[in-house]
């Protein structure tokens, strides 16, 4: 089926609208290839973005929803979970600059608990907030130093031995 706009539709229909396996060609350039349920995006998909993303993995009710694997037109490489349509829950993203994080993302950023591995070498372990290590956590650098104790927006702040109160962001136990 042809739509007015220019996008259109291949395979089955059902009750006047897509339902089961098909590949939906929109007009700007999008290219869906999985499920449709009752003409909504459901389960195991493959999207090809106008911007060159590429998607691969589930949804729901016309919203990546689950797991999946993001290819991004930059380099970046996401596998985990989305929400809503949002990087949202446990995952990894590994960055063209040869940063890896694993652990807990928080509508599209990493916030929560989790493990940073820098270029550089250099590893922190603990709390992130806004992408930046914020709370407790521990640096291990590239020459075997190690800081341990608590951190705002990447500073060291002081050791866990000096710090009375904890003023952690956002763990993965507590989302």
């Amino acid at each position: 089926m042809v739509y007015s706009n220019g996008s259109y539709y291949e395979c089955h229909w059902a009750n006047n609208t897509q339902h089961g396996e098909g590949k939906y060609f929109y007009y700007n350039g999008y290219i869906y290839k999985g499920n449709f349920d009752s003409g909504m995006r459901s389960g195991y998909c493959e999207m090809h973005f106008a911007n060159k993303d590429i998607y691969k993995g589930t949804w729901k009710n016309n919203v990546r929803s689950g797991t999946g694997d993001l290819l991004m037109c930059n380099g970046n490489h996401y596998l985990g979970q989305f929400n809503n349509d949002t990087i949202d829950g446990k995952g990894q993203m590994t960055f063209t600059n040869g940063d890896c994080y694993k652990g807990v993302f928080d509508k599209n950023k990493i916030n929560g608990n989790g493990i940073y591995t820098y270029f550089d070498g250099n590893t922190y372990k603990g709390n992130l907030f806004n992408e930046l290590p914020h709370g407790r956590g521990t640096m291990i650098h590239s020459d075997g130093t190690v800081q341990k104790g608590f951190w705002e927006e990447c500073h060291f702040i002081s050791s866990d031995k000096k710090r009375k109160k904890s003023r952690d962001c956002i763990s993965a136990d507590k989302l």
